[in-house]
């Protein structure tokens, strides 16, 4: 198979179209032979079969020849008896011009019978049969003229040889007109048979312009084969090089998913081992189970970060989402107001700059995918720097911006950044706590709301990420009523 030879899985549509391509190839091969042959078949059966007629007419051309020179003997035979005393001689003489001109008329008229056109044959014959009746005249006369002379009767041998003159013009006028004939029918026959070589010919062009388009179909087809080809195994090995990097991101996730875990695993089995080490007092034990409880919230996060993340990738797996109207700067009020006392304690300020914005939207998800971002922006901002949270409207739907001063994010870690399988080196923060969950978790927010992630950042200047919302339903109305932060609580770390 093609893509097993170069290492890659074979495509079965693709080997069908190949096979098929090599069928049509073969058949044509084969049709080319075929064609080839049929025509030079046609081409020497077309030629013996010329020169069979042609020597069939030249036959025939002969033998009227042949019978004018006889005939003409029979004349010169009885015309010599004037000057020759030997009758005998001239009377065998006439014998055997008479009995050979037999002869050769019985085969010529024989040979008319492979004449395929009725009125040539019958002409032909019809002329025979006068030049026949000719003859017999001029073998009468002749034969009277030497019983006279036999009897020495000159005069009445003088009188019968006007009349062996009569017959004898008489016979080669018919044989000059048979000839003639035969000559008109065999230049008709040469006519036919030329435009017989002419329709081959055509036949010829035909059949080597159908295999010039052929020929060019076939190459077509097949130079969109093989570009076909060549696109399927490039997307074969492009799949393969993806697959093979997305379990390269998937082992080092791994390892970094584990890492992660079994810092809190360990603390709440060292915690547990030093209290079960020795008696304690309930105050030593309610400390240890209150930091159990701690790590406990911590692994938590993690599994219910993953969850979501396992779930936004599953069309089939996805909940349905709560749409209701959602006031954007008051949303912003509470994430703000949230993330104050963290703010307040890095030296960080918060700040919201927009408009009264209400959008169809599910609230608690929105909550999310915002506060995941400030979340991400106040533990890369340094100490006196700020996080600015605005938003836009337009015909298409809602804009929002969360904007930082913080250390910024190498442009080579930018493109995966939003990646779900990103392992925590990748993410920078100035703690170095968590797993990188939060962009991936936010991305995955706004693609179900059916909206797009962007992010703009340099090196020790500061980051801008942008949530592009459409509008489900009509971008404005009554604003969403002050609730409580619900979804505030569920930050991935």
């Amino acid at each position: 198979m093609f893509f097993a030879r170069r290492g890659g899985p074979a495509d079965p549509q693709l080997e069908r179209r190949r096979t098929s391509a090599y069928v049509v190839l073969a058949a044509i091969h084969v049709i080319i032979i075929f064609a080839a042959l049929t025509h030079n078949t046609i081409v020497m059966s077309t030629i013996e079969e010329e020169a069979t007629i042609r020597r069939a007419w030249l036959g025939r051309l002969e033998s009227l020849q042949e019978l004018q020179q006889l005939a003409q003997g029979v004349d010169e035979a009885v015309a010599d008896i004037y000057s020759d005393d030997d009758i005998s001689d001239e009377r065998a003489k006439i014998n055997a011009s008479i009995e050979r001109f037999g002869d050769v008329s019985g085969a010529l008229r024989a040979s008319l019978s492979s004449i395929g056109e009725r009125n040539e044959r019958e002409t032909l014959r019809a002329s025979l049969d006068d030049i026949q009746r000719e003859m017999t005249a001029v073998t009468l006369a002749a034969h009277m003229v030497l019983a006279a002379m036999a009897r020495d009767d000159v005069a009445t041998a003088h009188r019968v040889l006007s009349s062996v003159d009569r017959s004898f013009s008489r016979v080669m006028d018919k044989v000059t007109w048979s000839t003639r004939r035969v000559e008109q029918i065999q230049l008709a026959n040469v006519e036919r048979q030329v435009s017989l070589s002419h329709a081959v010919r055509r036949v010829e062009l035909v059949i080597a312009f159908a295999i010039i388009v052929i020929v060019g179909l076939v190459a077509s087809y097949g130079a969109r084969t093989s570009a076909a080809l060549r696109t399927s195994h490039a997307r074969a090995r492009a799949a393969l090089e993806a697959l093979g990097e997305a379990h390269n991101r998937l082992a080092r996730y791994a390892d970094s998913v584990s890492h992660e875990l079994r810092g809190p695993v360990s603390k709440m089995r060292l915690a547990l081992e030093l209290a079960l080490s020795r008696e304690r007092s309930p105050e030593e034990y309610r400390g240890g189970i209150e930091a159990s409880l701690e790590d406990c919230e911590h692994l938590s996060s993690v599994i219910d970060g993953l969850l979501f993340l396992a779930r936004a990738k599953t069309p089939d797996a996805k909940a349905p989402m709560s749409r209701t109207d959602v006031n954007v700067r008051a949303e912003f009020a509470l994430i703000a107001d949230y993330f104050s006392a963290a703010a307040e304690k890095a030296g960080v300020s918060i700040t919201v700059t927009t408009d009264e914005i209400v959008f169809q939207a599910d609230r608690t998800l929105f909550q999310r995918a915002v506060a995941n971002v400030v979340s991400n922006a106040l533990s890369s901002t340094r100490r006196g720097g700020a996080i600015v949270l605005s938003a836009a409207r337009d015909a298409t739907g809602v804009t929002v911006k969360v904007e930082d001063t913080g250390v910024g994010i190498p442009r080579l870690m930018q493109a995966s950044i939003f990646d779900g399988l990103h392992s925590a080196p990748a993410v920078v923060k100035a703690d170095g706590a968590g797993l990188g969950l939060g962009l991936p978790i936010t991305r995955a927010i706004v693609e179900l709301h059916g909206g797009t992630v962007t992010l703009e950042s340099e090196e020790g200047t500061g980051t801008q990420v942008t949530l592009s919302f459409p509008c489900s339903g009509p971008c404005s109305g009554p604003c969403a009523s002050e609730q409580p932060v619900a979804a505030l609580d569920c930050i991935a770390a």
